[in-house]
């Protein structure tokens, strides 16, 4: 919960609503607390060309798939505080607590934490995920602007991320197992019917 709050006050308004959006200093910030926690816990570090983050913990067999966990810090306008990063932290800490226990796992452990997964800047959703999965194009980059007609491709040459580099993002299937993200329910269905899915043992 400290990790949890540590993160959940940076961008948190008067009402405590959070809005962290993409590439904007509060949600790099956000990376750079998440960043600080990974070395804290003594993974292996690796950010790619857009930014997003993986904290490995390497396993019995290195060539092994990775497992990786995760979800992403940035938020829509007003959002809540676990919406990404109860996915993120939690994994963490999971694997924090694999390590404490000196758990053995053959499969190498990847916390990650995915850029621009909510489309509140851009209009443009799960851009880390979707940049690593293979299923976007950088053009398809090109023409997305914000409210204040700022470009996506402007924001990211500030920040020294040519487009044309991202498509060496993608992450070849055979080295990835499996990804499992802890999330909040996206709506209310579940909460009103009182129906239980998923809960974590």
């Amino acid at each position: 919960m400290r990790d949890l709050n540590a993160i959940g006050r940076i961008g948190i308004g008067d009402r405590g609503g959070v809005t962290r959006l993409v590439f904007s200093i509060k949600e790099l910030r956000s990376r750079q607390v998440l960043i600080h926690l990974m070395r804290q816990a003594e993974l292996q570090i690796h950010i790619d060309g857009i930014g997003n983050i993986f904290g490995r913990l390497e396993g019995s067999d290195p060539k092994a798939p990775a497992v990786l966990a995760g979800s992403h810090l940035d938020t829509v306008i007003h959002g809540g505080k676990y919406d990404g990063p109860v996915g993120v932290i939690g994994a963490l800490e999971a694997v924090r607590t694999i390590r404490e226990n000196k758990i053995s796992v053959r499969s190498p452990l990847e916390v990650v934490c995915f850029v621009g997964e909510e489309p509140s800047r851009f209009g443009f959703s799960t851009l880390g995920s979707s940049l690593v999965a293979g299923e976007v194009h950088p053009k398809d980059l090109t023409h997305a602007v914000d409210p204040q007609g700022t470009k996506l491709a402007d924001v990211l040459s500030s920040l020294g991320i040519l487009p044309r580099n991202l498509h060496q993002l993608q992450r070849p299937s055979k080295s990835l197992k499996a990804y499992m993200e802890l999330h909040i329910e996206q709506g209310p269905i579940l909460e009103a019917k009182a129906k239980k899915i998923g809960l974590v043992t």
